[in-house]
């Protein structure tokens, strides 16, 4: 999320392969989940719960108010994408 006011749709770290926030797929997340010997559940739940939070808190948030129109805009356009199967 840093990285998107600066470089749009790229993440700083690249993730199965890839620096793009739309190619992470829920395969990518199941072979790094089994990588590291987690359970797939709970991660996902975290997942859930964070995206969550982050759109309602985003929502609430009135610093966003101070941040230029493009770069609040940039961000709540990428909150909003987030989609969760």
């Amino acid at each position: 999320m840093a990285t998107l006011p600066y470089i749009p749709e790229s993440l700083a770290l690249s993730f199965g392969g890839s620096r793009s926030f739309k190619a992470i797929t829920l395969e990518q997340v199941r072979r790094f989940v089994d990588t590291a010997g987690l359970p797939m559940k709970p991660v996902s739940d975290v997942m859930r719960e964070t995206a969550d939070r982050t759109r309602d808190e985003w929502l609430k948030l009135a610093e966003k108010d101070l941040l230029p129109a493009q770069m609040a805009g940039a961000i709540d356009m990428q909150i909003k994408s987030v989609v969760l199967e």
